[in-house]
């Protein structure tokens, strides 16, 4: 029976016999296909990512010297003297990404005025927990 089994890679312009076989299913159960996805779950899915991470580190900060102690590896403890950097960065990349979402997806007014809210608590947040890791 005729299935989808592999994914070549065509040059425009270039003749078809010179495509470059990329992907094969052996296992004719399985059908192939190559597709997109505009689906703004995963765009907010991976700006979570970067949240959680700061958010994580943030806390992990706090308990540097009990887990250091324990022998745990966290994010502060791996990070170093890096880990405030990586919080602000991680909370840039978070907001960059829900700012270019609203973008290209259109969101109307709320969802930008959100967005104003949440960049001076987070700065503040990060300001606070910078000025706690200096003078300790």
């Amino acid at each position: 029976a005729w299935r989808p089994y592999v994914v070549l890679r065509h040059r425009l312009g270039s003749d078809p016999a010179e495509d470059v076989q990329v992907l094969t299913e052996p296992d004719e159960r399985f059908w192939l296909g190559v597709g997109t996805s505009r689906d703004e779950r995963w765009v907010l899915f991976g700006a979570n990512l970067f949240y959680a991470f700061a958010y994580d580190t943030e806390y992990a900060m706090v308990d540097r010297d009990d887990d250091a102690r324990l022998g745990l590896r966290t994010s502060a403890l791996t990070l170093g003297r890096f880990d405030v950097a990586a919080v602000v960065a991680s909370y840039g990349v978070m907001l960059a990404v829900l700012l270019a979402l609203g973008l290209s997806l259109e969101y109307a007014w709320p969802y930008f005025l959100g967005l104003a809210v949440v960049i001076p608590l987070l700065g503040h947040a990060t300001w606070h927990l910078y000025r706690k890791v200096v003078t300790s």
